[in-house]
């Protein structure tokens, strides 16, 4: 649910919390504001919000509430050389890591096993950009044994040796009618 709240002769806002944006954060007891409107849409409560600002004579916020969460965090950024992750050597960890999709100039590699990610974890460098990042390097990456391609002894298209096993096993020339 989106509340959007007056505190009389200071704001009108949105939020999602009234008790911890409205009483918590700013301070107010319950009487020093009042809640305008509800609802369950997000783009009906920021365009709300902005026309009470508009139409109460306070100054209307510069950015919409809806757009306040759009900005998505990378994890990561890569060069030609290498993959620069945007958190401390000491903070990064299997959870930061975990299904995350490194793209770069040697391909596409997805940290989806222990191994990988225990590959990048031991092989993390410490930037030169400042204590918030570290790096790994990208060709030492995709030479590292735990991101090759698994090999199969199966053959790659397994339909084929399916049909084949029915064929031997006369399956194929009787059918079944129920299929």
């Amino acid at each position: 649910m989106y509340y959007i709240y007056h505190i009389p002769g200071k704001k009108i806002g949105c939020t999602t919390n009234v008790q911890k944006r409205v009483v918590e954060t700013q301070g107010y007891k319950p009487g020093e504001y009042e809640i305008l409107f509800e609802t369950n849409n997000m783009e009906e409560a920021s365009m709300a919000e902005r026309v009470l600002q508009k139409d109460l004579g306070y100054k209307v916020d510069r950015k919409p509430y809806k757009d306040l969460f759009k900005k998505t965090m990378n994890k990561y950024s890569s060069s030609d050389a290498t993959t620069t992750f945007k958190v401390s050597p000491k903070e990064i960890d299997a959870k930061f890591l975990a299904d995350l999709e490194i793209k770069n100039n040697y391909g596409t590699f997805k940290l989806d096993s222990t191994d990988k990610i225990d590959w990048v974890i031991s092989n993390i460098h410490n930037s030169q950009f400042g204590p918030n990042s570290c790096y790994v390097y990208n060709k030492a990456m995709a030479a590292a044994a735990e991101f090759q391609k698994q090999k199969s002894d199966v053959d790659e298209n397994v339909f084929d040796l399916i049909r084949q096993w029915a064929y031997e096993k006369g399956i194929t020339s009787n059918g079944d009618p129920k299929t």
